[in-house]
């Protein structure tokens, strides 16, 4: 494999890594997850940790990021339609590898065949 397929491959490579909690009955219910890494979402690094993500009730393109230790976003994200082939039972996280930095930069709605993409803009609250 040459050089430059070695650096792209990672770059672009997206990982599901996890998804702790399945997604509930109802669509905005706090999905709990576990970052094993630092990542970005949005503008902000999020460091390794348990975080509830929640679609706003408000402004279905609109996500909150919470943690214990008082963290709390804002991040706007667009729906997508998960291709059929990656399609899940459970609600799941998708990270993406851009050189040494992870980016969340997908969920998964469980059992729903649809996805947000998470843009790069956040606000902190």
């Amino acid at each position: 494999m040459n050089n430059t397929l070695r650096n792209i491959l990672p770059a672009t490579a997206a990982l599901a890594l996890f998804l702790l909690a399945p997604a509930a009955s109802s669509q905005n219910a706090d999905i709990k997850v576990h970052l094993p890494v630092k990542a970005r979402i949005g503008q902000t690094v999020l460091p390794a940790g348990e975080y509830f993500i929640r679609q706003m009730d408000s402004d279905p393109a609109l996500f909150s990021v919470d943690s214990d230790q008082g963290l709390h976003l804002l991040v706007p994200a667009m729906r997508i339609f998960a291709n059929t082939k990656i399609r899940t039972s459970k609600a799941e996280l998708i990270l993406t590898q851009q050189g040494d930095e992870y980016r969340v930069s997908q969920i998964l709605i469980g059992g729903s065949g649809y996805g947000y993409e998470f843009l790069p803009l956040d606000r902190q609250k």
